[in-house]
């Protein structure tokens, strides 16, 4: 059995909260092995209103007799800070308040299994605040070959430590310095479910339970592992992830921006809806892959902070932010007995890099690592003109207001340049977290699947021609389950954008305000010179 990771959640509501830690009591207490501790593991504290807060650590006993919850210990540490301002701000713990949390630490370690993955630097980074990132890294899509011919997703992902500069479980690893490893899938199979896949190694699900992300800290590092990992016995194949297409701008106006939840409403007639309606109410579990929602939305909300029903469509307890998979945040995969992040709210602060342009801006004027964004809404939008639940004199009712709406984020924020100097804060799509969103969904029971996440390029037979990439693998799964999968066509009046371009995928298009085909491309390749850094479309 593995190594079990350490995991965090929040327990509580009001000024004092439980911050809770998997582990197993009395293991480890040294404290102090040579790889060190760690893992960026920021306290969640971005919403919390204004106010005086203290953490007190409790361990949940990963092996206990009982059933979950399973035994908590009693409280044995804490760590106190004060929210001001915006309840959107991250607080800043003062030296007292790092003090303690820097006890905190060292006392969980004196109970909790420590992860051997992490490399020296792991307690540190426990310390460092939120907003700190470091530099961009390159992931590789690497799928292995099933057992014994190739080591297991575990052996690379959780048991090998980058830094040590021990020899890799594939030699071939060593060429181009790769920085560490994630999953392409964060929510792992088990039970019953894992053998079966161990049984069809060969399925297109197995093939996406063994892809791991290698991580590296140049393009040129990337390409020269290409060779090297293609080449490899114990490697089935290596593809670098698809270039997106769409940035969505966050920080380019002077004030806020709200967030609708269907747009103009022209669409809506021209539709003819009711008329539709007449025929079929539909019912079904739609997911959508985009940036989140507004949690607070009356027309989306089902249920209130009270617990009690709203009336709204969708489904909280499913969603996922998997947007920073196989970036420099990364994304810890999720099991039984680990908390994946659930906040999908699009106004969430994100960390850029420290000076980085992206960093200030009228709306957001200090330069603290963290972005606050001031023009979003696209998930919002989407998730309601799917299933909107209607309000009276605002907002009328979605496609199918009878459809479950699960929402799973799959963007990443990037600090892009523009043609005309400076830089632009942007969401854009995240070729990894929209497959590993694609595969949760299905597996998860969804009919329907909507992503606005096209490809920089047609891709045309792209699948043919890579029958074994993940984003394919992906697609006859969905189409294997009865999925239907709706993807964007893109912004180009004559090319179809991938996947939508794909036989067993349904294409939407999109029309301006006079009807006329959307289109945003009027340079086609091979120049593309109003498609460059910064510029949407």
């Amino acid at each position: 059995m593995p190594p079990l990771p350490l995991v965090w959640r929040v327990d509580g509501t009001g000024n004092e909260r439980d911050l809770v830690v998997d582990g197993v009591w009395g293991l480890d207490p040294a404290f102090c092995p040579p790889n060190g501790y760690g893992g960026l593991v920021p306290i969640p504290v971005g919403q919390l209103p204004p106010g005086e807060y203290t953490y007190f650590i409790r361990i949940r006993d990963r092996l206990s007799p009982f059933p979950p919850p399973f035994d908590l210990s009693e409280r044995f540490g804490s760590v106190s800070f004060v929210v001001t301002g915006n309840p959107r701000s991250i607080p800043t713990l003062g030296g007292t308040a790092m003090t303690l949390l820097g006890a905190m630490f060292l006392a969980v370690g004196l109970f909790v299994i420590r992860r051997p993955k992490w490399p020296a630097w792991g307690l540190l980074a426990l310390l460092l605040p939120a907003g700190t990132v470091l530099a961009d890294v390159f992931p590789l899509q690497v799928v292995l070959r099933e057992a014994p011919a190739g080591p297991s997703p575990w052996a690379i992902v959780e048991g090998y430590d980058f830094a040590s500069g021990s020899p890799p479980p594939i030699s071939a690893m060593s060429v181009g310095q790769p920085v560490g490893a994630e999953y392409l899938l964060p929510v792992r199979a088990g039970g019953v479910f894992l053998s079966r896949l161990n049984t069809h190694h060969q399925s297109d699900r197995a093939r996406l339970e063994r892809t791991i992300l290698l991580k590296y800290t140049s393009d040129a590092n990337r390409q020269s592992a290409l060779s090297a990992l293609s080449a490899s016995g114990g490697i089935e194949s290596v593809f670098v992830p698809l270039e997106q297409d769409r940035y969505f701008p966050v920080a380019e106006t002077s004030a806020p921006q709200p967030r609708s939840v269907t747009g103009s409403t022209p669409w809506r007639s021209l539709l003819d809806f009711p008329g539709a309606w007449e025929g079929e109410q539909g019912w079904a579990r739609v997911g959508v892959l985009d940036n989140g929602y507004d949690p607070s939305h009356p027309a989306l909300v089902a249920i209130d902070p009270a617990g009690r029903l709203t009336g709204g469509n969708v489904i909280s307890a499913g969603t996922l932010d998997i947007g920073d998979l196989g970036t420099n945040q990364g994304v810890d995969f999720c099991d039984f007995f680990t908390l994946c992040d659930r906040n999908l709210d699009e106004a969430q602060p994100k960390a850029v890099s420290m000076g980085a342009d992206c960093d200030v801006t009228a709306f957001d004027p200090v330069e603290d690592g963290v972005i606050r964004f001031e023009f979003i809404g696209h998930g919002t939008m989407t998730a309601g003109m799917i299933g909107a639940k209607p309000i009276s004199g605002s907002v009328g009712p979605g496609a199918c207001p009878n459809c479950g709406i699960w929402p799973i984020r799959t963007s990443t924020l990037l600090c892009i340049p523009l043609i005309d100097g400076g830089h632009q804060a942007s969401l854009t799509p995240n070729p990894n977290a929209v497959i590993a969103g694609l595969a949760y969904l299905v597996n998860g029971g969804a009919q329907v699947v909507s992503s606005s996440n096209p490809n920089r390029t047609p891709y045309t037979g792209f699948c043919a021609a890579n029958p074994n990439s993940p984003y394919c693998a992906v697609l006859r799964l969905a189409r294997l389950h009865g999925v239907v999968f709706v993807a964007a066509a893109g912004n180009h009046r004559t090319d179809i954008a991938f996947p939508a371009s794909h036989a067993s995928v349904l294409s939407a298009g999109g029309a301006n305000e006079l009807l006329e085909i959307w289109n945003e491309d009027t340079d086609p390749p091979p120049n593309n010179s109003d498609q460059g850094a910064g510029k949407v479309g």
